[in-house]
């Protein structure tokens, strides 16, 4: 467990980029310990800055002794703190701040072997000396930390103190004299143009130096450079190290954009580096150093390597993060890849693996012969060069010829792997590649290198010799697809070169076309992102404003507008147009060439860089055909056009027909400053909050004319609902009294029943009478009596009267 040793804390607070940043930087590595930032998502640059494992590649290469010492002073949020405690037996780390040295704790924590000390440097007291100080982006800040006429001085004699006498202070700091800050770069530390080459005027609390400056300086404390190291584009976040004897080794070539700030380019940085390394001045313009700082007469060590040049390829999944090493030994160049982790060890074992495999087949292609010597793969290093550098001194001379006869030889090579397989879509392909296919016929080779670039293979004696085997794969792959790697890769990597031969002419001549593109930027895509994993910070880049005529500088009124195209890739600042226009003309017309970009998704127009902006469009076209502007991120309540309270504002293309030649943007722009958006932002409201005003009155009229109606409406359904009431009643009293009638009938039909039964019944009596009666008035007793009854008829109406 590490130990946090808050024994020389005086609270000091120093540098910071902010307590909000600080606080949510100290969330996440409370909440997941040294995070991996590829995990992140949506975090903000101060964030990315501090935990990215990019970070480590200043040192990441360097060839620490075994079971070494390190004194880290100023580690800040810990950015190279693990790698250190990777490398040594024991590792103290002093930062000033106590938030940052918590930082760095829960990020470390499991690590035994560190101990982070809070405090300042002059109020730590340790009882040993360091086989290493590492001192990485602090010097350039002891005017603000350390007393006395001359701090920068005591802060390295402080440091010497610690150092073991066969030891060495390792320091990384920019060049006060950096190419970038002439070509149009801002000092890092302040934020301005030039300020650095102007010596800081006015500041004495930072300040960096030119080579010569710091070698002065090593020097008065009694101290020696033993080697200059200088990282490119700089030591924060290095891609490729040079020594001294390194810049005729490999041409220079780095990322040139700015991460935290809008940059110029006010010519071509790569290649004014290159110019300057071939008349011998690189190392004096070079944008940053790493210096490694011994005692005088220090008694040398036998046998070290002589690293001349190192690339680091740090941004993968740790299964393929290695770095390749150009050194002398014994007065012999040689090459190794060397394992960055554990898990990259297979990586080098599977390259010497294809080596021999490919080496031990018939065809026309040669293999530089390369080994694994213990954990790394080693070669010999071969003075020749490569097929991207003879390309370039064709386009420089003209030479179209040559130029299409080594693409027509490298394209043959590709082929030779004989014989080609049409579809030879494979599982291995598909778990590389992603699902997609191309929906026509594509021819396959057994070659399976994803990766020749033309900076990967020599061109020797008018034969074509590929030296690095990293991603040779075990499945077929389209031929095109790798040709189009390569001329794509080159193209990108050489935008600011007038080009010769155009891309998509390549293209054409090769039958790759835009369906095809598609879908191969696809499988570029997935072989990156998912396969070797990249981690990419381009979504952090600022922009960058490219100035084609310097004159433009001095006019106050001229303005950059970039037009972005996404051909698949998204927005980025390698596919774009720039044009610089007359801000106070009351009306703009800009056109931009797009036939260059092949596969056109969609087209981002920023009408501005840098500034608050007022703007409309007034119209826009592609080759005659109108196209639709809508602004992105405007200020939506404004009458008078998109108002943008961004310095970013940007347009987004409506619609998908975004094919075409020249588009043509016909635009009105008023830069707006800071101090005017509340009274625009404020007369945007008003104007919207009268207009809502006035709907709501025409609103509120007509909903009073539609309640009067609703009442006259609900007066009338009152009148009918009581009618209907009424009706109701009188209908239930009737069903009511139609029920009572049926029951009555029902039952006088029943006593009629009755009856009629009774009445045949007296009829059948009366029949029997009758009968009997006739009976009777036949019978002999009835004729005898007869004189009978008729006296007692005459004595009954005699009685009677």
């Amino acid at each position: 467990m590490a130990k946090l040793n808050l024994k020389y804390s005086k609270n000091e607070t120093g540098y910071s980029d902010g307590a909000m940043v600080e606080d949510e930087i100290l969330e996440l590595v409370r909440d997941n310990g040294d995070v991996n930032i590829t995990e992140l998502h949506n975090v903000s640059w101060p964030v990315f800055y501090h935990l990215s494992n990019l970070r480590e590649n200043i040192l990441n290469w360097y060839p620490f002794k075994k079971d070494c010492t390190i004194l880290e002073v100023g580690s800040g949020c810990g950015a190279i703190t693990g790698l250190l405690c990777e490398k040594a037996k024991y590792v103290a780390s002093i930062e000033l701040t106590e938030k940052r040295a918590t930082i760095n704790y829960e990020r470390h924590k499991d690590h035994d072997n560190l101990e982070i000390f809070v405090g300042n440097l002059g109020n730590v007291r340790l009882d040993q000396k360091f086989d290493y100080v590492v001192v990485n982006g602090v010097l350039e800040y002891a005017g603000g930390f350390v007393s006395g006429e001359k701090p920068y001085e005591e802060f390295i004699n402080m440091l010497s103190e610690y150092l073991a006498e066969d030891g060495a202070i390792l320091i990384a700091i920019e060049n006060r004299l950096g190419l970038k800050y002439f070509s149009g770069a801002k000092e890092d530390h302040l934020g301005e143009l030039f300020v650095g080459l102007n010596t800081y005027p006015g500041n004495d609390k930072v300040r960096t130096f030119s080579k010569s400056e710091i070698t002065t300086l090593i020097d008065n404390c009694d101290l020696t450079i033993e080697k200059f190291y200088y990282p490119y584009p700089d030591y924060k976040f290095p891609e490729v190290i040079y020594s001294d004897l390194g810049f005729n080794k490999v041409p220079l070539s780095y990322d040139v954009h700015s991460y935290d700030t809008d940059r110029y380019m006010f010519f071509d940085e790569i290649q004014m580096q290159n110019l300057l390394a071939k008349e011998k001045a690189g190392a004096s313009f070079a944008n940053s150093f790493l210096i490694d700082v011994r005692k005088k007469n220090r008694v040398l060590e036998q046998n070290e390597e002589d690293i001349l040049y190192v690339k680091i390829n740090a941004n993968r999944d740790d299964a393929f993060k290695i770095c390749t090493i150009i050194y002398s030994q014994d007065e012999k160049l040689k090459v190794k890849k060397r394992a960055l982790s554990v898990e990259a060890i297979g990586h080098l074992q599977q390259m010497g693996r294809f080596y021999q495999q490919r080496n031990q087949v018939n065809h026309s292609m040669f293999l530089l012969p390369t080994q694994m010597v213990g954990d790394d793969l080693v070669c010999d290093y071969l003075e020749f060069p490569t097929m991207e550098t003879v390309l370039l001194n064709k386009e420089a001379t003209g030479d179209k010829a040559s130029y299409f006869s080594i693409l027509h030889k490298f394209y043959s090579m590709l082929t030779s792997f004989s014989p080609l397989e049409i579809d030879s879509y494979s599982k291995g392909f598909h778990d590389i590649f992603g699902p997609g296919k191309f929906e026509k016929e594509l021819e396959f080779t057994s070659l399976s290198n994803v990766d020749v670039l033309f900076d990967n293979v020599f061109y020797k004696d008018n034969e074509l010799v590929i030296f690095d085997y990293e991603w040779f794969i075990n499945c077929s792959v389209p031929v095109k697809f790798v040709f189009w790697r390569s001329v794509k890769e080159f193209y990108a990597k050489h935008k600011f070169s007038k080009s010769l031969v155009s891309e998509t002419e390549i293209y054409n001549i090769y039958d790759i076309t835009e369906d095809m593109v598609t879908t191969f930027y696809k499988w570029e895509g997935c072989f990156s992102a998912n396969y070797v994993k990249m981690l990419d910070k381009s979504a952090y880049r600022k922009n960058l404003i490219s100035l084609s005529n310097v004159q433009t500088i001095f006019n106050a009124d001229n303005q950059t507008a970039n037009l972005y195209v996404d051909t698949g890739r998204g927005f980025n600042d390698q596919e774009k147009c720039q044009q610089i226009y007359d801000c106070s003309s009351e009306e703009i017309i800009l056109e931009f060439d797009i036939q260059q970009f092949t596969n056109v998704k969609s087209i981002r127009f920023d009408p501005i860089e840098g500034h608050l902006c007022n703007c409309k469009i007034v119209s826009a076209e592609i080759d005659g055909i109108k196209l639709e502007l809508a602004a992105y991120n405007a200020f939506p309540f404004n009458s008078k056009g998109d108002l943008f309270i961004t310095t970013d504002p940007i347009y987004l293309v409506q619609g998908n027909s975004v094919r075409g030649e020249k588009l043509k943007i016909h635009f009105s722009i008023q830069m707006v400053k800071k101090d005017q958006i509340y009274d625009q932002v404020l007369e945007g409201i008003e104007s919207e909050l009268a207009s809502r005003a006035a709907i709501d009155a025409a609103y509120n009229q007509q909903l009073s004319k539609i309640t009067s109606e609703y009442r006259k409406v609900t007066r009338e359904n009152t009148k009918i609902t009581n009618e209907y009431t009424k009706i109701t009643n009188e209908y239930t009293e009737l069903a009511n009294d139609l029920q009572s009638t049926q029951n009555e009938s029902k039952r006088l039909n029943s006593e009629l029943s009755s009856l009629k039964q009774e009445y045949q019944f007296l009829l059948s009596q009366k029949d029997n009478l009758f009968n009997d009666y006739q009976a009777v008035l036949n019978s002999t007793s009835w004729k005898f009596t007869k004189p009978i009854r008729y006296i007692l008829d005459n004595l009954k109406v005699g009685k009677k009267k």
